[in-house]
C-alpha cells in the first residue's frame, strides 16, 4: 500500500499540488484501485511491481494536465477503465462539479461507483458504449485515453461538448495527431519528464 507520506512527496516532487480535501480523495481513490487491481485488471501498471511508474502515469500526468487545463464544470471521460485520467484529473481542475465516466465492462463500471463513493466526487457512470450515450447537457471538458484515436471519435466527442468546451487527449509521443476536421488541436504537451503528451482540442 502506498502510503500517505509518499504520494505526498510525489506530488511535490512533480511540482504538484491539491487543496486537502483533493488530496484526501487521491488517496482514498489510490486505495480502492490498489486493492480492486489485485482481484481485477483495471490498469496495465502494478503499484507493487513498479510503484513510481504507476504513480506517475496514473496520478501525476493528469494531475499536471489539469494544471494546464480551462476550468470546466462537467467533465466527461471516455472508456474509464480504472478511472484514470479521469479522476485525478477532475480533482486536479478549477470548478469542476460533475464527473460522467462511461465505461462499458461491467466489473469496472462497479469500481467506478464505488470510486465516486469513495473519493466524493458527484458524478455518473454510464455502463454502455460512447457510440450509446444520450447526453441530456453538454460538457465543458471530455477526456480521453487508450481508445481508438480515430475520426468517428472525435466527431462523436464535438457532438457533446459545450461552446467553448475542450478535449484533452492523453497519448504517446509515438502517435501523432489525428488528420481530420472534427476538433482543432493545439500543439501536444509533454507531461511531467516522460514520453506522455497531451493534447488539446477545441470543437471545429
Amino acid at each position: 500500500m502506498i502510503s500517505r507520506e509518499h504520494l505526498l512527496r510525489s506530488l511535490e516532487s512533480a511540482g504538484l499540488q491539491l487543496q486537502h480535501s483533493g488530496f484526501e480523495a487521491l488517496c482514498a481513490y489510490v486505495e480502492l484501485l490498489i486493492r480492486w487491481s489485485r482481484r481485477i485488471n483495471l490498469t496495465g501498471f502494478s503499484f507493487d511491481a513498479d510503484t513510481q511508474a504507476a504513480i506517475e502515469r496514473l496520478l501525476l500526468e493528469p494531475l499536471a494536465a489539469a494544471r494546464i487545463a480551462k476550468p470546466a464544470r462537467r467533465v466527461l471521460d471516455i472508456g474509464s477503465g480504472g478511472g484514470s485520467p479521469a479522476i485525478p484529473f477532475f480533482l486536479g481542475l478549477e470548478q469542476a462539479s460533475e464527473l460522467v465516466l462511461v465505461e462499458s465492462r461491467a466489473k469496472k463500471a462497479v469500481f467506478l461507483r464505488e470510486a465516486l463513493h469513495a473519493t466524493g466526487i458527484r458524478g455518473t457512470v454510464v455502463a454502455d458504449r460512447f457510440e450509446q450515450l444520450v447526453v441530456p447537457e453538454l460538457f465543458d471538458a471530455v477526456t480521453v485515453r487508450a481508445v481508438a484515436a480515430n475520426g468517428p471519435l472525435w466527431e462523436l466527442v464535438e457532438r457533446v461538448l459545450g461552446s467553448g468546451g475542450r478535449v484533452y487527449w492523453f497519448h504517446s509521443a509515438s502517435q501523432p495527431q489525428p488528420d481530420q476536421n472534427a476538433v482543432s488541436w493545439g500543439i501536444p504537451v509533454r507531461l511531467l519528464e516522460g514520453a506522455s503528451r497531451v493534447s488539446v482540442g477545441t470543437r471545429s
